[in-house]
């Protein structure tokens, strides 16, 4: 029990100074985005390294993950977990990529990876937990976007999937989802922290 309680405080410990040091850089604190970035890339490694055989498709996708990370970073409300915040992020760019990939052997996807965290996920917040704290941020949004990134992004879907369940052209979907992620950056970068 000693052990559980103590991988709790480091978890909650580890949580806590990520989500400071994200809070600082949002803040213009480059020192505290490096630290940052730094210790989420080796969350990546440990996170993907049983899931990818192929090294290299692996550093490819923790590349894509990065990226992901450092383009939303000012989407993330410090009110709110950021494990499920920065899980959500790889998730996507991870099955992004091996939807690029056609879903090829390199890539070993199980339901641990949908559903779970670094630590057991009796220390985090649920996928679906994840999914409301991302869907609430659409509420800003009109029924049809709102709709279009919840089945694209949240969901998976090929904007061609999207066309075909919506009868739009894939044109107006990329716009669509284009303007509305467009929004949702300007609501977060003018949120007030």
């Amino acid at each position: 029990m000693k052990i559980r309680n103590n991988d709790n405080s480091q978890t909650s410990s580890r949580d806590s100074q990520l989500s400071d040091w994200l809070v600082l850089s949002q803040d213009g604190d480059a020192i505290a985005y490096q630290r940052f970035l730094e210790k989420v890339y080796h969350l990546m490694v440990r996170f993907l390294s049983a899931k990818f055989r192929d090294k290299t498709q692996m550093a490819d996708v923790i590349q894509d993950i990065m990226i992901g990370i450092h383009t939303a970073r000012h989407t993330y409300l410090p009110s709110r977990p950021i494990m499920p915040w920065l899980m959500a992020i790889a998730r996507y760019k991870t099955i992004d990529h091996w939807k690029k990939l056609g879903r090829n052997k390199s890539f070993i996807p199980d339901d641990e990876f949908y559903f779970s965290d670094i630590e057991d996920s009796r220390n985090n917040v649920s996928h679906q937990e994840t999914l409301i704290i991302l869907e609430e941020s659409l509420v800003i949004l009109p029924k049809k976007q709102k709709e279009l990134i919840s089945f694209v992004k949240l969901k998976g879907h090929t904007v061609q999937e999207a066309a075909d369940t919506f009868g739009m052209s894939v044109s107006n979907v990329k716009t669509t989802v284009h303007r509305a992620m467009k929004k949702l950056q300007e609501t977060h970068s003018n949120d007030p922290r």
